[in-house]
């Protein structure tokens, strides 16, 4: 008779939870990864509205400015 190594089911289920810890250290990289990328998104979203805001703003000024000297041309 030959005898043939079995295994316990102590090993089986040390190497399961290293696979499932290999599993989650990637997707916890994964994740931050992604965060990192929507939050440099944010950013650039964030800067191209301040930017339009600005923009609107000088352009309401100088529409107001306008409306003024043509208010005081009518004096």
């Amino acid at each position: 008779l030959h005898s043939f190594p079995t295994r316990r089911s102590s090993d089986l289920l040390k190497k399961e939870i290293e696979k499932l810890k290999k599993i989650y250290a990637e997707e916890l990289k994964r994740k931050d990864t992604l965060i990192d990328e929507l939050k440099e998104q944010n950013t650039l979203i964030m800067k191209s509205a301040l930017k339009q805001s600005e923009k609107m703003n000088d352009l309401a000024e100088r529409l107001k400015a306008t409306k003024i000297k043509k208010q005081k041309r009518t004096i």
